[in-house]
């Protein structure tokens, strides 16, 4: 039982608030290094980037396009109605160099909904480093309380074997003296070894929650730890779940993966509009289509093209974008339900766990009074040496589930605030120390409608988000 108990993975103990006590904020520090350093929060905000240079090429897409354009080769021509006998059906160097620019006036909104989507995108990506974040937090919260846990049990193991071994001194002085027998003797130090097979599990154990901080935080454990007590909780189930579905930077992802597909329809649906280009070109030349001699051109006007029939190509591609639009919402919806879940089975877990830290807290109290009481009358030869010696199991039992329990409570509490999207602000990174505010779409949205999309060069944001510093 004592190994299967040295196994388990979470502990600690109430601490002072985060801000009151120097040891504390070695756990913030821990979880603040988790959060800039972490490989999947980096490789989030290298996404990030990534869809704000898009978002930023699909601005562009208003700009007109300028393109210098050229030729030269050999070329002949028979057309004897328009050339001269010396021109026609003779080989010539014909060149050409020229300059065209094009703008388009009307394309079915399509530039715009390229826009929107790619602006959704960047907010989805925003909300998904946030997410991120929570996530690396509580599992560098959780190796932090798993460490810790491990030191307070390998202080009880090394506790219970002085205790053992106090013991047996005692025993083998009464057996030397005759008042017990030398079975007494080897049934305590069968004890002895017992409590020390249980400190080397405990040992390997607190190892491996090391190697798992290590991957949690990036570097090893060290120096004294503490963990600070979580105040101002969600005071029913119900405020935790509203909390947790209003402020989840997942859900809030997945709501812009809804607005994406629901744009990228709409740049679907353009494929059935007209569209309208301002077009011009000059060019000069010499020896072209024939004709000796330099020649000069130059055009200025507009130009049309409208798809009628594509075979049904459009109308599948719309009709796909459109499932997968629902898929996106149903996904959203499951999210939903996973996040309800989570809140309440988080909120079980910290009322559980409470109520468990406080009974085996009075179960350890009162061992401990068994333990003196017994260990007294056994010298008055009013108990046997197996009475003590159960008494100290059960001693130790308890005090090893009580660090267990109590470390499932605060981390059920720090568990809460990563259910709503609050763990990272607590450990003092805000959402807006960690990534810019994900309202780029609504931006783009509310500047569309005043007319203001931007055609000029400048980039009306800065899309060089760097990482934490």
């Amino acid at each position: 039982m004592l190994l299967s108990i040295a196994t388990a993975t979470v502990c600690a103990v109430a601490a002072d608030d985060i801000n009151s006590s120097a040891f504390a904020r070695s756990m913030k520090s821990e979880v603040q290094s988790a959060v800039k350093s972490h490989p999947s929060g980096l490789a989030q905000r290298a996404n990030q980037r990534a869809i704000a240079n898009e978002l930023e090429a699909s601005r562009s897409r208003y700009l007109p396009e300028v393109s210098v354009f050229g030729e030269v080769g050999a070329e002949i021509v028979d057309n004897p109605n328009s050339l001269s006998a010396n021109d026609n059906d003779e080989w010539k160097t014909s060149r050409q160099i020229g300059v065209s620019a094009r703008l388009t006036l009307f394309d079915g909104y399509e530039r715009a909904n390229a826009l929107y989507r790619n602006a959704a995108r960047l907010d989805g990506a925003l909300y998904s480093v946030l997410a991120t974040s929570e996530a690396v937090a509580l599992n560098a919260v959780e190796a932090y309380i798993d460490v810790y846990r491990h030191r307070r049990l390998l202080t009880i193991a090394r506790q219970n074997i002085r205790r053992h071994r106090e013991i047996l001194r005692q025993i083998r002085s009464r057996v030397a003296g005759g008042k017990s027998p030398a079975s007494d003797s080897f049934q305590i130090e069968e004890r002895v070894y017992a409590a020390q097979t249980v400190e080397v599990e405990i040992e390997k154990a607190s190892r491996d929650a090391a190697a798992k901080f290590r991957k949690s935080v990036g570097r090893s454990p060290s120096g004294k730890m503490s963990i600070p007590r979580v105040r101002h909780l969600p005071r029913s189930v119900a405020s935790l779940i509203d909390a947790s579905v209003a402020n989840s930077y997942q859900l809030k992802a997945l709501q812009k993966s809804v607005s994406e597909s629901e744009y990228a329809e709409n740049v679907g649906d353009a494929a059935y509009m007209p569209k309208v280009h301002l077009e011009g070109r000059t060019s000069i030349g010499e020896d072209r289509g024939g004709s000796s001699g330099e020649e000069h051109d130059a055009f200025v006007g507009l130009k049309l093209s409208w798809k009628l029939y594509d075979g049904g190509v459009s109308y599948s591609e719309t009709n796909a974008q459109a499932e997968r639009t629902g898929k996106a919402m149903y996904q959203r919806d499951v999210k939903v339900r996973e996040i309800r879940e989570t809140a309440e089975r988080s909120w079980n877990s910290y009322i559980n766990d409470g109520r468990r830290r406080s009974l085996l807290q009075s179960q350890v109290n009162t061992n401990r009074k068994i333990v003196k009481n017994y260990r007294e009358e056994y010298e008055l030869s009013k108990r046997t040496l197996l009475d003590v010696l159960d008494a100290e199991r059960a001693r130790f039992n308890s005090e090893f589930q009580q660090i267990g329990a109590t470390a499932a409570h605060q981390f059920s509490a720090f568990r809460m605030l990563a259910t709503q999207s609050k763990l990272a602000d607590y450990f003092g990174m805000p959402q807006d120390a960690i990534v810019p505010r994900a309202d780029y779409e609504d931006q783009f949205l509310n500047a569309s409608k005043r007319g203001l999309v931007s055609t000029s060069g400048q980039s009306i944001f800065n899309i060089d988000i760097a990482p934490l510093k």
